[in-house]
């Protein structure tokens, strides 16, 4: 099977951090000393993987244009504005990754593939 490469905004790293962040403070005595070094360490690893794309003048243009990306918030918005600059210069199709209905349902409307699948 073809390795595809993976490509996301810079905001993702953001995000992934803040999240492990938020969850060690909330349960850090539900878990074991080392849980966020190990954590962090995994994201690491995760994110050597993943060509990051700094949000930029050309994002913002993305935003401004795609009027449809108000339908979802913010850094959701970010995500998918990368995404279409990443296909105004790809032939491959690219699959958006998330649980998030709305953001399901825009990533359709732009035509974007969307995994896991429903």
């Amino acid at each position: 099977k073809k390795i595809r490469p993976r490509v996301a905004s810079i905001s993702l790293e953001a995000e992934c951090v803040v999240t492990l962040r938020r969850t060690h403070r909330h349960s850090s005595r539900h878990l074991p000393s080392d849980w966020l070094q190990r954590k962090e360490a995994q994201l690491k690893e995760l994110l050597a993987e993943v060509s990051l794309r700094t949000v930029d003048r050309a994002i913002i243009r993305q935003i401004r244009t795609k009027k449809d990306l108000c339908e979802c918030r913010t850094l959701d918005a970010l995500h998918l504005a990368t995404a279409l600059e990443f296909k105004k210069n790809s032939d491959e199709s690219i699959a958006i990754g998330t649980l998030d209905q709305e953001m399901r349902k825009l990533s359709e409307k732009l035509g974007f593939g969307v995994y896991p699948e429903a």
